[in-house]
């Protein structure tokens, strides 16, 4: 890569977002539509190293798409997911019955009144809101 890029390209994180819309408004010839800096670092740098070094070929950009079309990206539902993964993965015992110490999968779990361990500088069980005026771990 030329120096003049490289360093350019060093130079990025240290410009305001509003420096580097207006470098971005400049290399894609249209707004940016984010504010997030690091973003827009990334897109810049991108653009900068693809003019000077020359863009990615017709073939490989073909190639990209159809990974990205062949890819499961995961854009379902947590719901979706843990169907899948109860299909996926079934919890049942080789005699068929399901073992009744685990949770069904989804299900919702929370602490049922287990006793908390007695802490070690005082002693006493609680939990940290009960351990004096300052609200702190004892």
């Amino acid at each position: 890569m030329d120096g003049s890029v490289y360093r350019a390209i060093q130079q990025l994180p240290r410009w305001t977002v509003a420096v580097l819309r207006t470098k971005y408004r400049d290399l894609f010839r249209e707004e940016a539509k984010s504010t997030h800096k690091q973003f827009l670092v990334r897109r810049i740098a991108w653009q900068l190293q693809a003019k000077a070094e020359g863009d990615l070929s017709a073939r490989a950009r073909q190639r990209a798409s159809e990974i990205v079309d062949d890819a499961d990206l995961g854009t379902g539902s947590s719901r979706t997911w843990l169907a899948r993964a109860a299909a996926a993965a079934p919890l049942d015992r080789p005699g068929g019955e399901r073992d009744g110490r685990l949770p069904h999968p989804g299900s919702s779990i929370r602490n049922s009144g287990i006793p908390s361990m007695p802490n070690s500088k005082n002693g006493s069980a609680g939990n940290a809101t009960q351990c004096g005026a300052s609200k702190t771990r004892c």
